[in-house]
């Protein structure tokens, strides 16, 4: 029996608060290839965007998914498989992964804001 919604969320919440705890350790705080790491995700994060072309171009793959996920459904539900329960289980931890990992994403891109906001600051003086 798959866990309701409200069930999950102290494991989303647990999944994000280990990736915090494990990836901002001090041990890792003193090795430089962190920084270096540090350094190289907010560079990333500020400079992320889609263009019109990359979403044209991901416009066939969400097709493709979308048939595919399609096709798995009506397999499912025509041969009477019970196997929902474990599927959803599989699907909500892909998510708290993808939860987790996002946060950091987040976390990357609220620091470089911060940095931004205090150069802009510093330079209009």
């Amino acid at each position: 029996m798959p866990l309701s919604a409200p069930q999950n969320w102290p494991m989303a919440i647990g999944s994000v608060a280990w990736v915090f705890k494990n990836v901002f350790t001090t041990e890792n705080f003193l090795r430089p290839p962190f920084w270096l790491f540090l350094f190289l995700a907010l560079c990333i994060s500020a400079h992320m965007s889609l263009s019109k072309a990359d979403i044209r171009g991901a416009l066939s793959g969400v097709s493709a998914l979308y048939l595919f996920l399609l096709l798995v459904n009506v397999i499912i539900y025509f041969s009477h498989l019970s196997s929902y329960g474990e599927m959803m289980r599989l699907i909500g931890q892909y998510n708290i992964y993808i939860l987790a990992l996002m946060s950091i994403a987040v976390l990357f891109s609220l620091i470089t804001l911060g940095l931004s906001y205090l150069l802009f600051r510093l330079m209009r003086r």
